[in-house]
């Protein structure tokens, strides 16, 4: 049951977005992209994950800079070491040491092939929110944690149907980076 579903959601919806580091360029499609902060990179792999096949190698958030009541996006790079396809990934992110509960219940259905980069998008937040107010010191926390993934097993049957199937998880996470944002104060 689980394949079939996978198999439906990888057909009706497709992978939010593969790339590779090149492919990654601020204002994709001809459109002027907001400016991007810098991404978060591990300075130790083995402390972020190096003993796992999947390592999240840079975190981004869009706007580089934004202001207070300002909707962010978040965008994460993972990296296949590994052999074998992965996916069904689960997150969690928390901005200033609070987690953001979107990620509570959810897996995310990518699939990062082996020996490539992913880009995967992360769902968007806000600077401030009324239980999380802006910094005093005018820097936004943002972690982003890979807690869970697991290997996929890609089949095509007779009728050329693809069918995807999880099999054990990913060995080595979680895996963690964490990255500061400076918010432009209002004005």
């Amino acid at each position: 049951m689980l394949s079939l579903l996978i198999a439906w959601l990888a057909s009706a919806a497709p992978s939010l977005a593969q790339v590779t580091p090149a492919d990654s360029t601020p204002g994709e499609s001809g459109v002027a992209a907001p400016a991007e902060s810098d991404p978060a990179t591990p300075a130790d792999a083995e402390a972020n994950g190096a003993s796992s096949a999947l390592v999240l190698t840079a975190t981004q958030v869009v706007p580089a800079n934004p202001g207070p009541e300002t909707l962010c996006r978040l965008r994460v790079l993972l990296e296949n070491q590994g052999e074998r396809a992965a996916s069904a990934l689960r997150f969690t992110v928390a901005v200033d040491g609070i987690p953001l509960a979107v990620y509570d219940r959810q897996l995310f259905v990518e699939t990062l092939p082996p020996g490539e980069v992913t880009r995967v998008d992360l769902f968007n937040f806000w600077t401030s929110e009324i239980d999380r107010p802006p910094p005093a010191d005018g820097s936004l926390e943002v972690e982003v944690t890979l807690e869970e993934a697991r290997y996929l097993l890609r089949d095509v049957a007779e009728d050329g149907t693809e069918i995807l199937t999880l099999q054990e998880p990913v060995p080595g996470l979680p895996t963690s980076l964490s990255l500061s944002v400076p918010l432009t104060p209002e004005g």
